[in-house]
Parts: C-alpha cells; sequence; structure tokens
C-alpha cells in the first residue's frame, strides 16, 4: 500500500535536477526593440569605431593612386556614408540603452541638445528583470567585456587629455599677458 504524504512534510514536487534560466533577450544590433546593457553599448560603439578606422585605412591607400581631385571626392563620399550608417546605429543602439533603464527611446532625442546625457547612460544600471521594454539582456561575452572597457577607458583618457591641452593653453595665455 502506497500513501501520498501531504500537507508541510510532503516531498518537493518540483524538477530540481533541471537548473533555473531567467528569460533573456539575444542582442540583434539593427532593431530598436529589446535592451542593451551598459558593456554592451560600449563594446558596439567600440566596434564601429574600429572598423570605422580600419576601413579608411584601407580606402586611403587605395586611393593614393588617384588623382588627388578625385581621391577627395571618394573619400568625401565614404566618410559622409560612414557618418550616416554610424548615426544610425548609435540612435538605434542608445534607443536600446534607454531600453534597460526602462525608459522611452524617445529620450535619444535629447542626447544632441545635452550632450551630458551620453556619459550619463554609461553609469545608470539597467533594470533588474523584464521590463516593458522585454526581458533582461543576455550575458555579456568576453569580446564584448574587453571592447567595452577599452572604449571606456578611451573615453576617460581623451577627456583627460582636452582637459590637458585646456590648462596648458591658459596657462601660455596667461603667461603672455603678464
Amino acid at each position: 500500500m502506497t500513501t501520498s504524504i501531504e500537507g508541510p512534510y510532503a516531498p518537493p514536487k518540483a524538477e530540481l535536477d533541471k537548473p533555473v534560466v531567467e528569460d533573456t533577450s539575444a542582442a540583434s544590433i539593427l532593431t530598436a526593440r529589446g535592451r542593451f546593457g551598459t558593456i554592451r553599448y560600449l563594446a558596439y560603439l567600440a566596434s564601429v569605431g574600429i572598423v570605422g578606422n580600419f576601413l579608411f585605412e584601407i580606402i586611403g591607400f587605395g586611393l593614393a593612386e588617384l588623382p588627388p581631385k578625385l581621391a577627395v571626392i571618394l573619400y568625401s563620399v565614404a566618410s559622409i556614408g560612414f557618418i550616416l550608417c554610424y548615426l544610425v546605429l548609435f540612435v538605434i543602439w542608445t534607443i536600446k540603452r534607454l531600453h534597460d533603464i526602462d525608459r522611452s527611446g524617445w529620450y535619444a532625442l535629447l542626447i544632441p541638445l545635452a550632450p551630458i546625457l551620453l556619459p550619463i547612460l554609461c553609469f545608470i544600471p539597467g533594470t533588474r528583470g523584464a521590463n516593458q521594454y522585454g526581458p533582461v539582456p543576455s550575458p555579456n561575452t568576453i569580446a564584448e567585456k574587453i571592447l567595452g572597457t577599452i572604449y571606456l577607458i578611451g573615453v576617460v583618457l581623451a577627456f583627460a587629455w582636452m582637459v590637458f591641452v585646456a590648462l596648458i593653453l591658459m596657462a601660455e595665455l596667461i603667461a603672455g599677458k603678464s
């Protein structure tokens, strides 16, 4: 005779041998739907910069054999095309980053008016768990962590360099007046 125990002394009914997996979203880079964490956002911005610089080096070497006026025209057209592509991707990825902090993508329109909002996006943590814009972003890959860190260090160094140059120029102006 088999008896089943009910109540507080009953064995658990959950399947304990299967891991609990939280629903995550895959990183789709060409749509504004979904969410991007800070590291992924910085990594994708860095990757576009690295690829762009590499392509322009190749284009520059290729155009060196052409007449100068034609080379300038072709380089300008390539530059405009790259900038437009970068702007589209930047807006898409900024919208996804805003979604991660549970904000509307329309806030991306404020960044040209108040550029200080861009670094703030890098320091606000994303929403824990799912929000109205989707599930938690998938975990960052090692490449995303490396690229994101390199980009963040590069931005800090660029800012420090600008401050350093500004201080030198101010010192030269002050020294020239006395």
